[in-house]
């Protein structure tokens, strides 16, 4: 039995759709977890899995913990 190939998301990565929110924002104190997530349902809805805030949370700590993005207070 030959191992199934993962399925490609049909939403861009994760980071991508965070860079986006950011940059759509643009907010001078950073933005709050929660307005990067209902920026990222409100465009990408269709295609999120019913779990998305759970794994934006992880990559939010994960890139911020990688150097990706910088954490200011409770907003990136």
């Amino acid at each position: 039995k030959k191992p199934k190939a993962p399925k490609a998301a049909a939403h861009p990565p994760y980071f991508e759709m965070i860079k986006e929110a950011l940059v759509a924002l643009n907010e001078k104190s950073g933005s709050s977890p929660y307005a990067i997530a209902k920026f990222v349902e409100e465009k990408h809805k269709a295609v999120l899995p019913a779990n998305f805030r759970k794994i934006l949370g992880l990559q939010l700590k994960n890139s911020a913990a990688r150097g990706k993005l910088t954490k200011i207070k409770a907003s990136y």
